[in-house]
């Protein structure tokens, strides 16, 4: 039983019981199916069952049946070829659908809509409606209608040439129906991907396509569709001139439509057989194939078919030279085409042709002047020696020009590049390449001000090759080159910020465990100096150890320098008086080869900072000139003095952190040495890069933090062969005056202790040292190895125990759980707090709580005498 018999059974079953209400919606859903099955074969009885479907609908009021029925009366109409009445039949349709809500209906009635009028001729409303119908089918997840949709709007801008968006909007079909799995649907839009690349005189692609199409429809059973692609493949052929290919595939497409009793298939395959016979010089064969086609031809009533059959039986005569019959057939051909079009309709559509042309002509050069005139980017025409022959308003107004007219009076050469892009190569260029596109140009405005702009050119010439103008278009980027270059100085910035965090964690780390050693070394060594007699030979060895210890601990201060977060000591400084005062230390720490000599300006602003840091600063930017001097008459500079910086020139110097205009003190330091490569100078302040040998490179890089540490900038000037000036700023203070100091002197006042002293350290040498320490100062220690016994034991003596001396980094709990649970038992417990970070990093973690001091390891033994007196006598 086939699908028209099985539908028309179970109408039989429902109609017999005709007071079932529930029924009546699926009646009129196979009302509408039985209606499509007859559409082709019996419209007659096509007609019948659509018109039941209406009624029944209308007697019960089913909105979404009436709707049903009119898109199904619909396409019947489109099928008989009445395409006024289909379009009514789907625009009564598609009122109800939106009335009702009913979103499949409307997105069918749009997709319809849009078939006739691609039919009509009327391509700009078919896309609108096609659209329209993907936009709902979207937005009810019909990824099978989706598809079709993404067909259709092809299958347009097929018709309208717009062969590239038509095959992309075939693939977007094709992804669609490969994702459910749709195989008749994969097998049309293949199909149709065919044509694309047929019309394209692309063979190869077209026929891959088509094959691809056939053997889904042969692989499931689609006789029809089946049919279409061999004649699809034969056609094909055709146009290669493989003939005898192609009378294999319009045999099979003639079986397949006899098989169906498709008669206008078997016209159209009978057709196609008889011509390719025809090619093939098989007259006899070819005559009964073409005659079959003629005559079903005129059985279905298809003029256009009929047409082409006394057009190819006219050319079989021809070929056989039988020029009576030719004749004939040319003389019916010529009457069945004059009755399709009789001479007064061909004379009508001519004088509306011409009309229509003429118009099409003015409105079109009417969108392009407006086009030209409002587009948002410029536009010029000019001719090969640089006159200006077209330019529109947009780039007048890009230049700084106030009319076209003002614009055309110069060169178009002497407008616009830069020296390193001359335009004229632009032209050479052109006339080797013909299209340049995506090309970045620096131009200048009227009033001398730099444009940066992204170009399209190419060259026009007459048919001969001679060349007749340029024609460009220009984009203004300038503001996205502003952004794109704030942008990349931003990522600079957050690469500089993660950099510096990293070796900050880095130098924290080694600053705990590293200062703990140090600590113990430098503890003992104290504690044996006072204990040793200064002529032995001891006190001396136990003096180096004590040398090497501290500079092991300048090491680590170095690398904190780096990061910019050094403990600083500050006070107010005049930069001439420090450089004076290390003149001598400058002179005999340079090559003996090379001179130095002072430019130092007199009453300079003082500038706030640790003078022990800035005499560090000048000291390795020396000894950085005096390495790069190769020369015997080698000179060095150093300059001092003061100028006002506004945010461009800050803007400029090395270091990105936003710094505030106003007054700066400097410091020049001038080389004549072999200057630097754009590498170095990128790279100048980096942690441990070096062009000198391995295990040189930190002093620069300390240099930096420390300018960094002071709100400073550094600019270097430098090329190689000739020399290099750094330049250090330095903001300049108006306050005059000593400012209190945030370390300690480290000068004893002799202090003799008594109480108890609770000393906690995680590490045991520290505790052993520093025990050793309060003991001669005269106080009695109580050590714990935690946090946790550091509160156990203060909860148990906090009477006795006057001052608590605080590691931050320990097992258990940490040094500011300590203080916290300290603060708990005595609120006003005295706690020292102990650290190899530096105070600024461990300060902040105790904002808002009342330390009475700091100590940062390794501290010697004069440190901890000294903030224990200040805590005391406080």
């Amino acid at each position: 039983m086939n699908n028209r018999e099985e539908l028309q059974k179970t109408l039989k079953a429902l109609e017999a019981n005709p007071d079932d209400a529930s029924s009546i919606g699926e009646t009129v859903e196979l009302l509408c199916k039985l209606t499509h099955e007859f559409s082709r074969s019996d419209p007659d009885l096509a007609e019948h069952y659509v018109s039941r479907a209406l009624v029944l609908s209308e007697k019960f009021e089913l909105k979404q049946g009436i709707a049903d029925s009119l898109l199904t009366q619909g396409t019947l109409n489109w099928v008989k070829g009445d395409f006024k009445k289909a379009l009514e039949s789907y625009l009564k349709s598609l009122k109800i659908c939106k009335e009702t809500g009913y979103s499949r209906g409307a997105a069918n009635c749009h997709s319809n809509v849009g078939i006739i009028r691609k039919i009509q001729g009327n391509y700009e409303e078919a896309l609108n409606s096609h659209f329209k119908s993907l936009k709902i089918k979207e937005e009810i997840n019909d990824y099978a209608g989706i598809a079709k949709s993404y067909n259709n709007i092809g299958i347009i801008y097929d018709e309208r040439g717009q062969c590239d968006d038509a095959l992309d909007y075939y693939r977007k079909a094709l992804k669609m129906f490969t994702k459910i799995d749709d195989q008749l649907g994969i097998a049309i839009t293949y199909n149709n991907i065919g044509i694309i690349y047929e019309s394209k005189n692309d063979y190869t692609h077209a026929l891959e396509y088509y094959n691809h199409s056939l053997k889904i429809k042969e692989k499931i059973g689609d006789i029809k569709g089946i049919a279409g692609a061999t004649l699809n493949i034969a056609s094909l052929f055709v146009l290669q001139k493989k003939y005898k290919n192609a009378l294999e595939y319009s045999r099979k497409a003639l079986h397949s439509y006899t098989h169906l009793g498709d008669k206008r298939g078997i016209a159209d395959s009978s057709n196609w057989t008889g011509r390719i016979l025809t090619k093939l010089k098989n007259f006899n064969a070819a005559f009964p194939h073409l005659n079959k086609g003629l005559q079903l031809a005129i059985e279905t009533g298809a003029k256009q078919r009929e047409s082409d059959s006394y057009q190819y039986l006219l050319e079989l005569h021809q070929a056989q030279g039988d020029f009576e019959q030719a004749l004939i057939y040319s003389i019916k051909f010529s009457k069945l085409r004059e009755k399709i079009f009789n001479s007064e309709s061909i004379e009508k559509i001519a004088q509306m042709q011409v009309k229509y042309e003429t118009e099409k002509k003015e409105e079109e050069a009417e969108i392009y002047r407006s086009i030209f005139e409002n587009t948002l980017v410029g536009m010029y025409r000019i001719s090969p020696d640089g006159s200006i022959l077209m330019v529109n308003s947009t780039l007048v107004q890009m230049l700084g020009y106030s009319s076209s007219e003002e614009l055309k009076k110069h060169n178009f050469l002497d407008t616009g590049s830069d020296t390193e892009h001359p335009l004229f190569e632009f032209h050479n260029h052109f006339i080797n390449n013909e299209i340049t596109q995506g090309l970045e140009t620096v131009w200048f405005n009227r009033d001398g001000s730099p444009l940066h702009f992204l170009e399209n050119y190419r060259v026009v010439r007459d048919e001969s090759g001679k060349l007749l103008y340029f024609e460009g278009t220009v984009e203004d980027i300038t503001e996205r080159k502003k952004l794109e270059t704030a942008k990349l100085k931003l990522e600079r910035e957050v690469l500089q910020t993660q950099k510096l965090e990293s070796l900050g964690v880095l130098t924290g780390g080694i600053a705990h465990d590293f200062n703990n050693i140090l600590m113990a070394i430098l503890g003992n060594a104290d504690l044996a100096l006072i204990e040793i007699d200064q002529g032995s030979k001891a006190h001396s060895n136990v003096k180096a150890i004590e040398e090497s210890a501290k500079r092991a601990a300048g090491l680590v201060k170095q690398m904190l320098a780096y990061t910019g977060k050094g403990k600083l000591l500050v006070e107010w400084i005049d930069i001439s008086n420090i450089i004076q005062e290390m003149k001598h230390i400058l002179e005999v720490s340079i090559s003996r080869k090379t001179k130095i000599r002072f430019h130092l300006a007199e009453n300079l602003p003082l500038i706030e900072g640790d003078a022990a840091q800035i005499r560090q600063t000048i000291i390795n930017l020396v000894a950085n000139a005096s390495d790069a001097i190769e020369s015997a008459d080698g000179s060095i500079s150093l300059t001092t003095g003061t100028m006002i910086c506004d945010s461009d020139y800050l803007g400029k110097t090395y270091f990105e952190e936003p710094l505030s205009e106003g007054h700066y003190v400097f410091i020049d330091v001038t080389d004549n040495g072999c200057g630097m490569t754009e590498q170095t100078r990128n790279n100048l302040f980096d942690p441990f890069y070096t062009t000198k040998f391995t295990g040189r490179g930190l002093g620069l890089a300390a240099v930096s933090g420390i300018i960094r540490g002071h709100f400073g900038a550094v600019n270097v000037r430098s090329e190689p062969g000739n020399g290099t000036t750094i330049r250090v700023l330095f903001p300049a203070q108006r306050k005059h005056g000593k400012l209190k100091l945030e370390a300690f002197s480290g000068k004893s006042n002799d202090l003799s202790g008594s109480g108890a002293i609770l000393l906690v350290d995680d590490e045991e040498s520290v505790l052993s040292v520093g025990k050793q320490m309060l003991e001669h100062l005269g106080f009695s220690v109580v050590t714990a190895s935690d946090g946790q016994a550091a509160v156990d034991l203060y909860k148990e003596h906090s009477e006795s125990i006057m001052l608590v001396i605080l590691d931050l980094i320990m097992p258990v709990l940490d040094g500011e759980e300590t203080f916290k649970k300290l603060c708990e038992i005595n609120e006003d417990v005295a706690v020292i707090l102990c650290s190899g970070y530096n105070e600024q990093e461990v300060t902040q973690r105790f904002i808002g709580k009342e330390l009475a001091g700091f100590l940062q390891k390794p501290y010697r033994f004069s440190q901890l005498e000294a903030i224990i007196n200040k805590v005391i006598s406080n």
